[in-house]
């Protein structure tokens, strides 16, 4: 019997083929979430990383396959945060698709997140972030800069009606996606903190949620905290990643719609 993660993987994979259009040149630009507070990074062998949720801007280009590398537009602005000391960022930072247009990684030299001092960094996204992909030669269909100027500009503006901080769907990735970058990222985490998990990242968190969003991180805890390194999927943060991706996929649908005339 295949079980509730499997299956859900299964059926986003599904969702994922159809939403795609037809094989072309760049894929779609794409919006990120912005912080209500900022995500800590983890670094290992002078890089430091965190995953962000992310959304497609543009219906009619493919989708990004896994480590398609991006660049910020002219709005996009970070705010690296270590002991108390900040530094806005733009294209200091590395730009990358993690999973289609739902999620995106973000690193920094660890040599410039110590420039700032010693102890746990994070890093925040500003308001009306979006990433365009950069540019391949020979690319039979490049964006162009008017394209880019639009979808991050004016069309971007219109997306952040339904990619706002209260939609449910935004409010749920937000939670799973504190959970995610909680846990290691190359193996999996150990009983005792992936129990503790919701406590240490949910329980405490410093900003109110929809009982919505609250249901579908619950969700996601309850079905990801076993080792499922048993049952096919790598560990717990790949299970909660399933959960995040369906909350932002329902984004990107409706940002779809709402850029649609007459949406």
């Amino acid at each position: 019997m295949m079980r509730y993660p499997a299956l859900l993987a299964s059926c986003l994979l599904g969702l994922f083929v159809a939403l795609a259009p037809p094989v072309s040149a760049a894929p779609q630009i794409l919006g990120l979430v912005a912080s209500v507070e900022p995500t800590k990074l983890q670094c290992e062998n002078g890089v430091c990383t965190a995953e962000f949720s992310a959304f497609c801007l543009q219906e009619h280009r493919k989708s990004p396959t896994a480590g398609t590398a991006y660049l910020p537009s002219k709005k996009t602005q970070l705010t690296l945060s270590v002991a108390g000391q900040h530094m806005n960022l733009q294209a200091e930072a590395k730009y990358m698709s993690i999973r289609n247009f739902t999620a995106v990684q973000i690193s920094l030299p660890e040599k410039l997140v110590r420039s700032l001092g010693a102890g746990p960094a994070s890093l925040s996204v500003g308001k009306l972030a979006s990433l365009i992909p950069v540019a391949q030669a020979g690319d039979p269909h490049p964006i162009s800069a008017q394209e880019a100027a639009a979808y991050t500009g004016p069309l971007r503006g219109h997306a952040n009606r339904v990619s706002a901080e209260k939609n449910p769907n935004i409010e749920a990735a937000r939670l799973v996606s504190r959970m995610v970058n909680a846990l290691p990222k190359n193996a999996d985490a150990s009983e005792a903190t992936r129990l503790g998990l919701w406590q240490k990242e949910i329980g405490k968190r410093a900003w109110r949620v929809s009982d919505k969003a609250y249901d579908h991180a619950s969700k996601a805890f309850r079905v990801c905290r076993g080792d499922f390194n048993r049952h096919g999927l790598d560990g717990m943060r790949s299970c909660l990643g399933i959960y995040h991706d369906s909350a932002m996929t329902d984004v990107t649908k409706k940002v779809w719609k709402e850029l649609k005339p007459g949406g």
